[in-house]
């Protein structure tokens, strides 16, 4: 009925990975937990023997990184079951009726894609991660009516449900290499099929936070790899809103203006990002800026 999936990569999934054994032996359903560990560069999976000793339950190690894209895709080919769950090594369930409530949704069989949400501690964590749980709290955790009324935009692969035969057909884009908006493209490939997306309320917390500047790195890869797809017509100024902004200050010929004034108040927007209140304005104008910075090296 359903294979758990779980891509690891630098982190411990062992606390994930024995609560949902716990669920799903509960649960009284054929099932199997896949984990494959996309050649994590430090010994990430803590209590290796005691996870391969727990009931149908597999964890496999590439000696070569393949990336975000491609490992979800290589977890779903070796799936047994027709259900997959996907859910990010940096997760843990909300409570303690998560896989009933997603083999509730299964067997209405009305859904091929199922999405539970995300959410973020309310303690705020260290200074250093305050950034990436400011920006998970206001821009990725929403109530469900949000979450149903925009379902494409806020479709998150660190926590879904998908029927196997369905996925097979539209699967991650695996040129996207790096790290950054598998998932928008993703949604975006499900909305071309005239499929929906069904949310739910069962989310997973997100704990593995990002310090600022790990953030802003994959941030601009992020950017790095919109711009990429912008240019190959994959995705639009609808899915990017970055780049939308862009394309006006482009039209309007104010892009040098923007990389000028940024470039003076850069020490100070930096330092903000940084510290224990940053502000994601702050954030919105650096996401501006690299992808002004990009377009301008890519046009040189």
């Amino acid at each position: 009925m359903l294979s758990v999936l779980i891509p690891v990569f630098n982190y411990n999934a062992y606390p994930l990975i024995t609560g949902l054994h716990k669920q799903l032996i509960h649960a009284t359903i054929p099932f199997e937990i896949l984990c494959i560990d996309d050649a994590s560069n430090r010994p990430m999976l803590a209590f290796e023997n005691e996870i391969k000793n727990l009931l149908h339950t597999r964890l496999l190690k590439l000696s070569k990184n393949i990336g975000r894209s491609k490992i979800r895709n290589l977890l779903a080919t070796k799936a047994q079951f027709d259900w997959l769950l996907f859910i990010d090594a940096d997760c843990l369930p909300n409570n303690e009726i998560f896989i009933d409530r997603y083999i509730t949704e299964i067997k209405k069989n009305t859904h091929m894609v199922i999405c539970g949400g995300i959410s973020y501690q309310e303690k705020k964590p260290t200074a250093s991660k305050v950034l990436r749980w400011k920006y998970g709290r206001h821009r990725e955790q929403h109530p469900l009516q949000v979450r149903k009324e925009q379902a494409y935009r806020l479709f998150f692969s660190a926590n879904f449900v998908i029927y196997k035969p369905t996925f097979m057909e539209i699967m991650f884009d695996e040129t996207l290499t790096k790290y950054g908006l598998e998932d928008t493209l993703f949604a975006k490939k499900i909305r071309d099929k005239n499929l929906k997306i069904h949310h739910i309320e069962n989310t997973v917390i997100h704990e593995g936070l990002d310090n600022a500047d790990e953030f802003m790195q994959k941030t601009k890869s992020a950017i790095t790899n919109g711009y990429k797809l912008f240019t190959t017509n994959k995705l639009g100024p609808s899915q990017l809103k970055h780049l939308a902004v862009y394309l006006k200050l482009k039209k309007l010929r104010l892009v040098r203006t923007y990389l000028f004034i940024y470039q003076i108040c850069k020490p100070l927007i930096n330092a903000n990002l940084r510290s224990k209140f940053p502000t994601l304005i702050g954030f919105d104008l650096f996401k501006l800026y690299t992808l002004c910075q990009l377009t301008k090296t890519k046009t040189h």
